[in-house]
């Protein structure tokens, strides 16, 4: 399965995907968060206002087939509507761990104070 599956269930159970680093991030409310969401929050609900959900992600299977780890008959059986929203989210998370450097390289720049004499 991709990384989607864990966005949709975030439990221990559901395998790790994520380094615990970015997961923490994705887990965490961004500063200067208006709404106090986190960012993997804002990320679902952004794919739910703007109907990226081919199906229901309220059931199990349906989280399969959008994590691409489920067969219908031994065969995996896809539409292309399917694959291209599964496509689209996987940019948009992709884009939000990428925002991780950005607030690393702000930290190190922090407490970096030079060499020591």
């Amino acid at each position: 399965p991709n990384l989607l599956a864990q966005f949709f269930r975030p439990e221990p159970s559901a395998g790790r995907v994520f380094s615990e680093l970015v997961w923490n991030f994705l887990n965490g409310v961004p500063a200067g968060g208006r709404n106090g969401l986190t960012r993997r929050g804002a990320l679902v609900n952004y794919w739910r206002d703007h109907k990226l959900f081919p199906v229901c992600v309220d059931n199990p299977k349906n989280v399969d087939r959008l994590a691409a780890g489920s067969d219908v008959y031994g065969k995996r059986v896809e539409s292309i509507k399917l694959v291209g929203q599964r496509i689209s989210m996987l940019h948009d998370a992709k884009a939000e761990v990428e925002l991780l450097d950005g607030e690393l390289l702000d930290l190190l720049q922090a407490i970096d104070v030079g060499p020591a004499e």
